[in-house]
């Protein structure tokens, strides 16, 4: 079983804390779902976790490993954080085969898994510049489960689903637990947490002001 576990994690961006004195563990075959209003911390505690920031108090550990801070990763992550995308030049197909030449870890089948899941496979050769935003965002989920990664960070991912494809978003976020992955993604959507969340981290101003709430508390 996998495992990243905060202890007493605080950043600032000036003088101002944005995450403070936040403890907590997350285990493999799990899915937690971070609540808050804007600016509450949702974000930039995924952002710590990924690796794009880093703790000024704290540390950070997978699997009772201390992580540093020299740019290496721990685990694999898919990622996907608000206002980011794809090249809207390039088609759906070619952006997730650029990005898989990073790792190198799938080929041609993975990808086209990955598209299929998300319901693309008939626009996979169409530019990303064509898509609706409700097609980008797929796009976006099926490049963070393609490589089937340890951990899934996931920044409000249903912004911009219709009912349909956020069932199917949770059909793909079964399986990722199913299959073991470490799941951490923000929403304000009541629906995720009924459908989904097995804890719920709630913060304010970068504070965890509640523990511990299984999906049964609801």
């Amino acid at each position: 079983m996998n495992r990243i576990e905060l202890k007493a994690i605080s950043k600032k961006i000036g003088e101002a804390y944005v995450l403070k004195d936040i403890s907590y563990s997350f285990e493999s075959g799990r899915v937690y779902v971070l609540r808050g209003e804007n600016g509450s911390g949702k974000t930039m505690l995924l952002r710590l976790i990924s690796g794009l920031m880093y703790e000024d108090d704290g540390s950070l550990f997978y699997n009772d490993t201390k992580r540093l801070h020299n740019g290496k990763m721990m685990f694999s992550q898919g990622l996907l954080l608000e206002n980011t995308s794809l090249y809207s030049g390039m088609t759906l197909y070619d952006n997730l085969h650029l990005l898989a030449s990073i790792n190198k870890k799938i080929g041609k089948k993975e990808i086209e898994e990955a598209i299929e899941s998300v319901g693309l496979s008939d626009v996979r050769n169409k530019k990303i510049s064509r898509f609706s935003l409700g097609m980008k965002k797929r796009a976006m989920i099926a490049q963070s489960i393609m490589e089937k990664p340890d951990v899934l960070l996931l920044d409000e991912p249903c912004n911009g689903l219709d009912e349909k494809n956020r069932h199917v978003f949770y059909d793909l976020i079964r399986a990722e637990k199913e299959r073991g992955a470490i799941v951490i993604l923000s929403s304000h959507l009541k629906e995720d947490l009924e459908e989904i969340a097995d804890e719920i981290i709630y913060l304010e101003c970068g504070v965890m002001i509640k523990g511990k709430h299984e999906k049964t508390d609801l």
